[in-house]
């Protein structure tokens, strides 16, 4: 008798094609050095999301440098959420109460075009800003740059007291976010294989505190084999904000508002603030800050002592002694700025009508907080002779801010707290790596600038306009992208991509223009959204006003040692 069967051939095509799709789209499992973890499948990539990747720094573990994650599972690890941002007095969230966060919070995501761990994808490893102080892993997406078949991770790391509060000695040295970034590295290099990636062909990538932690990477022997090259937007360690001064001072002062005893030994003092609310600790950063969020870095990176309580420091010497010497991890990096740097924090200060006006009648005041030279200018006298000197530069005799000079004040700010320091590091750098550079001066529809001032007036390209257009974030999320700016990401995707594959980086069909000249400034202006010029590199001393910076000394960094020859007779 003939057997019949239950589905015709077409049927049993379609019901094939329609058990494929649900596994196409079934939650992905990865397995870890840990154990088993599940992801999303988001169509275009795959997102492992909320990955602890250190031990909780919590308890002894507070004020201490992470280490790797060692718990294991055997039942799969739920993957598909973001973990808690670290804890944090953040400059972006309105009304007097900033407190963010929780002190749990090494957590790392991880996205992929492909699971096939011989596809030897390159890994994009991002770091985000925040000025060492706020910010979080989870603020960026990775669909713009996941259009070409690579990796790109983000994490929190400490910030804050919690990430950057040092007694300058090597019971608490300090740097500890800065050492999260490392064991995140570390996490990545023993992991991405799992997720289709080479270990060996990872790009740093960071914009702002997270540009200049690119540049530190460059700097510290933890870092070393972790990396192959890095891209720093908008930030390099010259910058002003970023090495700390008088750390001890604020760290006593923390510890004397909580209660702790400032008199007596750094041990005390540690066992103390362990003990001690993570809360009450980050809400003393209100009282280092002079006017609004500014100094908007009060605690950032310090110089640290090697001893047997402190084996593995993070930072050596001065950034700039290092980059000098070419003591540093010698491969290839790209630096940038903006136009228009200096709106944040600028573009706060025109938020409010009395901003500025505060601002110009209080200059010789507020000006070294928000400049960022009160501390490494301790005498009154000198302090004021910077603050006349920038005034008469940019104001002339007569100074009276007002938003009809507002693009000036910009420029100081861009100057002092960007262009200068990013422009240095670039001719530092060149003798010893390839150094690459672009100047971004396309302007968006809607930024950093519009967000904090309130206004739809363009006063410039603000500080991550390039980096937000790049990455979406919530900044732009009620500000879909336009044609032009659609383009620009296009091109930056372009470059992405060719770096992190080892090759030269393109901005669309043009290579950027490589360092060569040890005191100017070779560089790729992105002005337009086609850049039918951007193959034309630009030599200038500078991309602004740095040959007037220059001239001012704020202390920045240590005195150069003088050489001194012995006699010598000819005979």
């Amino acid at each position: 008798m003939t057997q019949h069967c239950p589905f015709s051939v077409m049927q049993l095509a379609l019901a094939l094609c329609f058990f494929r799709g649900l596994l196409a789209f079934a939650d992905p499992v990865v397995n870890i050095e840990n154990g088993p973890i599940f992801g999303e499948n988001r169509g275009e990539y795959y997102a492992f999301e909320g990955i602890p990747y250190a031990k909780p720094p919590i308890g002894d573990r507070r004020f201490a440098a992470s280490v790797l994650n060692d718990e294991t599972w055997s039942e799969p690890l739920n993957a598909t959420s973001l973990g808690p941002y670290c804890m944090q007095w953040s400059h972006t969230i309105a009304g007097k109460d900033k407190l963010f966060g929780e002190e749990d919070c090494l957590y790392l995501n991880i996205y992929t075009t492909s699971l096939n761990e011989t596809n030897g994808l390159s890994t994009l490893f991002y770091i985000h800003g925040g000025a060492f102080m706020f910010g979080g892993g989870g603020f960026f997406s990775p669909e713009h740059v996941l259009r070409k078949s690579m990796i790109m991770v983000t994490f929190n790391y400490r910030v804050g007291p919690l990430g950057f509060l040092s007694t300058e000695d090597d019971v608490i040295p300090g740097n500890f976010g800065l050492k999260d970034q490392v064991t995140a590295l570390q996490w990545v290099k023993r992991n991405v294989h799992h997720f289709g990636g080479d270990p060996n062909r990872i790009t740093l990538a960071g914009f702002s505190a997270g540009g200049a932690s690119v540049h530190l990477h460059y700097l510290s022997p933890m870092s070393r084999g972790l990396f192959q090259n890095g891209i720093a937007h908008s930030g390099t360690a010259l910058n002003p904000w970023v090495m700390a001064e008088d750390s001890t001072r604020k760290a006593h002062q923390i510890a004397k508002n909580i209660g702790c005893p400032v008199e007596q030994s750094s041990q005390s003092i540690l066992s103390c603030l362990r003990d001690r609310a993570a809360e009450d600790i980050v809400r003393q950063v209100p009282f280092l800050l002079d006017y609004l969020y500014n100094p908007f870095s009060p605690l950032g990176v310090v110089i640290e002592k090697q001893s047997k309580l402190n084996r593995r420091p993070f930072l050596v010497e001065h950034p700039a002694v290092l980059s000098r010497k070419g003591k540093l991890t010698k491969v290839p990096l790209i630096l940038s700025v903006t136009q228009g740097e200096g709106l944040y924090p600028g573009a706060e200060f025109i938020s409010q009508p009395g901003y500025l006006q505060d601002i110009d009648s209080r200059w010789y005041d507020l000006l070294p907080s928000i400049l960022d030279y009160k501390t490494a200018v301790p005498d009154v006298k000198k302090r004021d002779e910077l603050s006349k000197a920038i005034s008469e530069r940019y104001f002339g005799k007569e100074r009276k801010l007002s938003l009809d000079n507002f693009r000036d004040f910009v420029s100081i700010l861009s100057n002092r707290l960007f262009f200068a320091g990013v422009t240095k590091t670039a001719k530092l750098l060149q003798p010893h790596l390839p150094v690459y550079f672009y100047y971004f001066n396309f302007k968006a529809a809607y930024g950093i600038g519009e967000l904090l001032s309130e206004s739809n007036q363009n006063y410039g390209v603000a500080h991550g306009e390039d980096v937000f257009l790049v990455f979406p974030s919530s900044i732009r999320e009620k500000h879909p992208l336009n044609k032009d700016e659609l383009r620009v990401v296009s091109n930056f995707v372009n470059l992405y991509y060719t770096f992190s594959q080892g090759r030269k980086p393109k901005y669309g069909a043009y290579v950027l223009p490589l360092q060569n000249i040890t005191d100017k400034l070779q560089y790729m202006e992105v002005k337009e959204a086609d850049c039918e010029i951007c193959g034309l590199p630009k030599t200038a001393y500078g991309v602004s006003d740095e040959q007037f910076w220059d001239t001012l000394d704020f202390n920045d960094e240590p005195p150069r040692k003088m050489v001194h020859h012995e006699p010598h007779n000819e005979l």
